[in-house]
This record gives structure tokens, C-alpha cells and sequence, in this order.
């Protein structure tokens, strides 16, 4: 009886791990363990890229430069918080790791708000193409694309404003 319980778990360790092998290969690449709804999403969100790249490339150019600046800034948010944990300081009552996570947070928020307005160029565009009659739609989009560019601009402003300060702080 002790021998075969023995091989039964030894044979159950190696099914588990080669399960375990097998989901990490299936899983190597992110595509490999995305959900439907997640590849469709990231198919919508290129195709609108895309479009941002070819009609209002400034606008695109934007939320690209702000998604970089974004993840480096998280990459310096956790180096910081490692080595507050290093010398046993909470970050939360840290100062400068209350600042760096708001502003973060702000920058995420206005990427946001350039997205929803790059999805609303394009939503504007698609309407232009679709419209039987193109004189309300070709008004619509030029206003669109007005909104933007000037949302564009204004965002810029305040982006380099922000790495300004950034620049210049101790």
C-alpha cells in the first residue's frame, strides 16, 4: 500500500506539473491568455490609433507620449516605494510619494480624456462616412477635429508644463 500510494502521488505531481508547463507555454505571450472581449478591445483600440496616426497624428502622438511617461513614471513610483520599504518607511506618509502617485493619477486622467476625444473624432468621421447626405456630418467632423486640435494643444501645454516641474523640483 505504501508503494502505491508512493507512485500515485508521484504521478499525480508530474500531471500537475506538467498542467502547470503547459497553461505557461498556452500563456507565454499576453495574446496567449487574453479573453475575447480583451482581443477585441485591443483590435478597436489599434484601429483608432490608426486613424488617430493618419487624421490628427498630434493627437495620437500625444496619448503615446503620455502612455511612456506614464509607465516610467510607475516604474520610478515603485522603485521609490521598494526603497522606502528597504529603510521602513510607509509610503503613504511619504510626501514625495504622495505627489509623484497624484500627479499619476492626473496624467491617467487626462490620457483619458484624450482617448475619449480621439474616440470622438472618430466616431464623427464614421458618421461622415456613413451619412447619406454629408452636409451635417462634414460639420460635425470639422468641429470634431477642431475640439480636438484644441484639446490637443491645450494638453500638450500642460504636459510640458508638468514635466517642467518635474524637471526642476529637487
Amino acid at each position: 500500500m505504501n508503494d502505491f500510494l508512493k507512485v500515485f502521488l508521484g504521478c499525480l505531481v508530474v500531471c500537475l506539473v506538467t498542467s502547470v508547463v503547459c497553461v505557461l507555454l498556452m500563456c507565454s505571450g499576453i495574446r496567449g491568455c487574453m479573453t475575447a472581449p480583451q482581443e477585441r478591445r485591443e483590435a478597436i483600440d489599434r484601429e483608432l490609433s490608426e486613424y488617430a496616426r493618419q487624421e490628427v497624428p498630434e493627437l495620437q502622438l500625444l496619448i503615446d507620449k503620455m502612455t511612456a511617461e506614464i509607465a516610467d513614471r510607475k516604474n520610478r513610483l515603485r522603485q521609490l516605494e521598494e526603497t522606502l520599504a528597504k529603510v521602513n518607511r510607509d509610503p503613504e506618509t511619504d510626501d514625495d510619494h504622495k505627489r509623484w502617485l497624484n500627479t499619476i493619477h492626473e496624467m491617467e486622467k487626462t490620457k483619458e480624456d484624450l482617448i475619449a476625444s480621439r474616440d470622438d473624432l472618430y466616431l464623427a468621421f464614421r458618421k461622415y462616412e456613413l451619412a447619406p447626405s454629408g452636409t451635417q456630418a462634414s460639420a460635425e467632423r470639422r468641429e470634431a477635429i477642431a475640439g480636438a486640435k484644441s484639446a490637443v494643444e491645450l494638453t500638450q501645454e500642460l504636459f510640458l508644463e508638468q514635466m517642467k516641474e518635474i524637471e526642476t523640483s529637487p
